[in-house]
């Protein structure tokens, strides 16, 4: 399979993208940065937020394709933040982010 994560999805801290366009990023986004060199993430703040430790610690959760508009209600009743940032693919073509 393949993963495609929509990069204008991903919810983000409130400020978030106001420092990261200043440059300010953790001290280990470097090397978390790294991990990965081969991944073509968009230039500019929400990539890099993609790599930034402070941001992290969302749940990431895959749910079929036909549960998605349940799923979505029902945390969104319990009172989550939740968003649809990616989906998978029936393609053997890795990772993306657009």
């Amino acid at each position: 399979v393949g993963m495609t994560l929509n990069l204008n999805d991903v919810p983000l801290l409130e400020g978030a993208r106001e420092l990261a366009e200043t440059g300010v990023r953790s001290s280990i986004f470097d090397d978390n940065r790294a991990l990965l060199p081969d991944l073509a993430v968009p230039q500019g703040a929400v990539g890099d937020l993609l790599f930034d430790p402070q941001t992290a610690g969302g749940l990431l959760a895959a749910v079929p394709a036909n549960a998605v508009a349940k799923t979505m209600y029902d945390l969104n009743k319990l009172g989550c933040d939740a968003a649809v940032i990616g989906h998978c693919t029936d393609q053997a073509d890795g990772f993306k982010i657009v």
